[in-house]
């Protein structure tokens, strides 16, 4: 399933399927199923061609379905269609051809999207139409110093989260663009942004750290604290380990952090057999998680190392440094 959404009747609804063993299974399309009837009765609403190389996702609206059309050839080229529910015309084309990434959502009267065009660290633009011609992206948050990861609209606001070096922030934005502030993160703790509805003020946010197994919290303005929602029981007492960073040098000379995490008594003093990993591509630094394997190991006495490299040259310059086995991934 690559797309779903309820019809506005509340009796039948859309979606994307690539079925396992179908006759033609590079036909992509979205269909129409009303609930009680037969599945090979479903009515087809969008085409988009058939063809191993593409893929079909729908975009679920109030009154409106989207329809991403990603094609993968020597990069990867996005088409977006929009298409009024039960129209009898056929989905509009908005963006044609786009080597960029775009991913929209869409409001009860306008449509919001992600996109790295002209801003390689991604803004949330506004999508507005122009007859005649491509729509004109308007800035909504504007691009910073660090990637978008993540962001969600959840009533009249919008969070959007990053990584500043290895710490998690999420920050909060009306729907016009006006910073309104950051929500509470724990200095040592990732978090995600994992579900919203534009329909209630509730945000929902995945947290952990190095000696916190994964929790979900739900976050709405009106409490203006985070909550509790959910929690993975591991039996594992995180107050008997801490961690601390340190600093090596890479061959150019830039300072790289480093995590060193372990039981008290281990940290004190060693040395003590440790496990390191890391990982540095695209620009996407590891940042503090649980781990049931690593956590087996403290508990038994090794550390755990997780350098902030930027790319493999870091890793090998540490290793050497350290004397350290270590595997690259090819």
């Amino acid at each position: 399933m690559r797309g779903f959404s309820f019809a506005a009747d509340a009796r039948s609804f859309y979606y994307v399927h690539e079925a396992l063993g179908a006759k033609r299974p590079h036909y992509r399309a979205a269909y129409r199923h009303v609930l009680g009837t037969a599945f090979d009765g479903d009515r087809e609403i969008f085409y988009a061609g058939e063809d191993q190389r593409l893929r079909l996702h729908i975009v679920a609206g109030e009154k409106r379905l989207g329809f991403l059309v990603f094609r993968f050839c020597d990069k990867t080229y996005t088409d977006f269609y929009l298409w009024r529910f039960d129209s009898e015309s056929p989905a509009e084309l908005l963006v044609d051809n786009a080597d960029y990434k775009f991913g929209p959502l869409l409001l009860k009267d306008r449509i919001l999207a992600i996109t790295d065009r002209d801003s390689p660290n991604s803004r949330i633009v506004e999508v507005r139409l122009r007859a005649g011609g491509p729509p004109e992206f308007v800035d909504v948050v504007a691009e910073s110093d660090c990637p978008i990861r993540g962001w969600a609209v959840a009533s009249d606001r919008i969070y959007v989260s990053y990584i500043r070096g290895v710490k998690s922030e999420i920050e909060v934005f009306g729907l016009q663009g006006r910073k309104l502030g950051q929500l509470p993160v724990a200095e040592n703790d990732t978090v995600r942004i994992i579900g919203a509805s534009t329909e209630n003020d509730e945000l929902l946010i995945e947290q952990e750290s190095f000696t916190k197994p994964i929790q979900i919290w739900r976050y709405s303005p009106q409490t203006r604290e985070p909550q509790l929602w959910a929690r993975r029981g591991i039996p594992f007492d995180s107050q008997e380990y801490a961690h601390v960073q340190e600093w090596f040098s890479a061959k150019d000379g830039t300072r790289i952090p480093m995590f060193l995490v372990g039981r008290h008594d281990v940290l004190n003093k060693g040395p003590h057999p440790a496990i390191m990993t890391a990982y540095g591509g695209y620009g996407v630094p590891m940042t503090p998680q649980f781990s049931a394997f690593v956590s087996y190991l403290m508990e038994r006495g090794c550390l755990f190392a997780l350098p902030n490299i930027r790319n493999h040259r870091d890793l090998r310059c540490l290793a050497a440094q350290t004397q350290a086995c270590w595997w690259e991934q090819p």
